[in-house]
């Protein structure tokens, strides 16, 4: 969406960069980028008649989807409470509610580790399927390729020792 031409125009017109930026943020930012933005420009919801509550609430279910493919990507797939807290702007009792929230809406699939106080990832909805999550894809498919193509040599080797055996054990006898 932001690549489209039309949109891209919007950066650049005075009064539309900051929907533009509102836009960009949902898609690509952070829960703080969103704060700082809000901020800098206190009328930008009412103006375009968006509910300021509802959009804070999109921005962090977004914020920890987009936490979660970092720590999947980074190959660690647990994140400490602490992090989410502090990537959601939630008090400490507020992280367990949005982790369920966002696994109820197929965002994340995770579980809690309330003893370690940590969310381990299992997979993650990206916001944005851009150059780097096809290049992720790929790699992760080339991986899967070797793996299989490894595993079928082993099974035919296998078969063939196997086979060899057979054979001696019978011309021996």
């Amino acid at each position: 969406l932001l690549d489209m031409a039309f949109v891209r125009t919007l950066h650049k017109h005075s009064k539309a960069g900051p929907i533009f930026s509102l836009l960009s943020i949902m898609l690509t930012g952070k829960q703080e980028d969103y704060s700082k933005l809000v901020k800098d420009h206190p009328k930008l919801l009412a103006e375009h008649s968006l509910n300021a509550d509802e959009v804070m609430g999109k921005m962090r279910l977004m914020s920890l989807a987009a936490l979660g493919a970092e720590a999947t990507m980074s190959g660690g797939g647990s994140i400490p409470f602490t992090e989410v807290q502090r990537c959601l702007g939630v008090a400490e009792d507020q992280v367990e509610a949005w982790v369920v929230k966002a696994i109820s809406l197929k965002l994340l699939e995770a579980k809690m580790d309330q003893v370690n106080a940590q969310l381990v990832i299992s997979r993650t909805t990206h916001r944005v399927f851009g150059q780097p999550q096809w290049q992720e894809l790929k790699d992760r498919m080339t991986t899967w390729k070797d793996n299989l193509n490894s595993v079928c040599k082993m099974v035919h080797n296998t078969r063939m020792s196997g086979t060899s055996a057979l054979a001696s054990e019978t011309a021996a006898r």
